[in-house]
C-alpha cells in the first residue's frame, strides 16, 4: 500500500477526470502504510501527470534518499506520520494505491498559497471543474469532489492537523459547483470580505437550480434554470458570458429567453462579462448594481484602501500562471519538477 499525500495528492485530484486517471473512492483505513513501493505509481508520474519528486505518508520513518535520479533529486519524499488520521483521510484509487482525501490534501498545500487563493481551489474541489492547460478548453470537466459542508466537517474532525486552521477559515468562504475558474474568480471577488479586497456580497451560491413558475414553464419549455450567480433570498441573478464577443445570433436568442424566464418569474438579473471581470472600473459598476438589487449599501469602494486591497486581490486571483487559474502554479511554488 501506498498513500499519495501533500503535494502530489492535490495534483492527483486536480486530474480526475482526465481519460485513464482512476476515480478513488472512500476507504475505511485510517494509518499510514508502514512502507511504500516506489513503483506504485509509475504509471501516472512517468506520463508527466504528476510532478516529481513524488510525495508519499508512511506510518514508520523511511529513509529519504532512496530513489534519487541524479545524486541529488530524490524521486519520492517521505512524511513521516506515525498515528492514525482522521476518519475518511483515506481513498483507494485501486489495488495497493491510495491517496489523501481532497480535503486533507487542500490542507497539506495551504502553506504554499494565500487565504484568498486556498479559498478559490477549496471552490474548485467542490466545484465542476480543474484547470489543465495542456488541452484546448483549458479545463477538466468532472463532478464535485467535496462539499463546503465535508469541508467544514473534516477540519472538525482533524484538528491540530497542520494547515486545517487555514483552510477551515477558507472554507467561510468556500463557493460549490462553479464550471470554471473565471466563475469561481467573480463569485470571490463579489462575495470576499472588504477588507480581503472583495465587494463582501456574500450569501450567493453557483449553478444553483432555479424553478420556474407555471405561466413561465409553459412558455419556456423547463422547468428548472441554473443562474450562474445567485443571491436566493433577494431573488438576484447574475448570467456570466465568458465570450460575450462571439455569440451567435442563436446564442443571443437562448440568452434572452433565460433573462426573461427569471424576471417572469420574479427575479431581477445583472450581466457580467469577462470584459467587466477584467476591468476593475467596471467591476465597481456591476457590484454596485447588484447591490442596489439587492437591497444594500457598499460602503467604503471607492476609498484609497479599498482599490490596494482590491488591486493585490484582483492580481492574486486573475494570473494566468496563477494558483486559480494553472494547474501547475502550485507545484512550482512548492519546489517540484515536471
Amino acid at each position: 500500500m501506498t498513500l499519495l499525500s501533500h503535494i502530489s495528492a492535490f495534483e492527483y485530484w486536480r486530474i480526475v477526470g482526465l481519460p485513464g486517471v482512476r476515480i478513488p473512492e472512500p476507504s475505511f483505513a485510517q494509518m499510514p502504510p508502514s512502507a511504500y513501493d516506489s513503483d506504485d505509481f509509475d504509471w501516472i508520474a512517468g506520463r508527466g501527470l504528476l510532478s516529481y519528486p513524488v510525495h508519499v505518508t508512511a506510518s514508520s520513518k523511511v529513509n529519504n534518499s532512496r530513489g534519487h535520479t541524479d545524486g541529488a533529486s530524490p524521486t519520492i519524499v517521505v512524511h513521516h506520520r506515525p498515528s492514525i488520521l482522521p476518519r475518511g483521510s483515506i481513498y483507494k484509487i485501486s489495488g495497493t494505491q491510495y491517496v489523501v482525501a481532497p480535503e486533507l490534501a487542500l490542507a497539506q498545500i495551504a502553506k504554499f498559497v494565500s487565504r484568498e487563493e486556498l479559498a478559490c481551489l477549496a471552490s474548485e474541489f467542490c466545484g465542476l471543474y480543474s484547470p489543465y492547460d495542456a488541452i484546448s478548453s483549458g479545463m477538466i470537466r468532472r463532478d464535485t469532489l467535496t462539499t463546503p459542508r465535508r469541508l467544514r466537517s473534516f477540519c472538525d474532525r482533524a484538528k491540530g492537523i497542520h494547515g486545517i486552521g487555514a483552510l477551515k477559515s477558507a472554507s467561510k468562504h468556500c463557493l460549490a459547483r462553479s464550471r470554471s475558474p473565471m466563475e469561481t474568480i467573480a463569485g470571490e471577488l463579489l462575495s470576499l470580505p472588504r477588507s480581503r479586497g472583495g465587494y463582501g456580497l456574500g450569501g450567493c451560491v453557483l449553478n444553483s437550480k432555479v424553478r420556474l413558475d407555471s405561466a413561465e414553464r409553459k412558455r419556456a419549455g423547463v422547468e428548472m434554470l441554473e443562474p450562474d450567480i445567485l443571491w436566493p433570498s433577494e431573488r438576484v441573478v447574475v448570467e456570466y458570458d465568458s465570450d460575450e464577443f462571439h455569440m451567435t445570433p442563436g446564442r443571443i436568442a437562448n440568452d434572452a429567453r433565460r433573462k426573461n424566464a427569471f424576471v417572469s418569474s420574479g427575479y431581477s438579473v445583472a450581466t457580467l462579462t469577462r470584459a467587466h471581470i477584467f476591468d476593475a472600473v467596471q467591476m465597481d459598476t456591476i457590484a454596485l448594481q447588484i447591490a442596489k438589487l439587492r437591497g444594500v449599501r457598499l460602503r467604503g469602494v471607492n476609498s484609497h484602501e479599498f482599490a490596494q486591497l482590491q488591486y493585490l486581490l484582483r492580481k492574486e486571483l486573475m494570473d494566468g500562471r496563477g494558483v486559480v487559474r494553472s494547474h501547475r502554479a502550485v507545484s512550482l511554488r512548492a519546489g517540484q519538477q515536471w
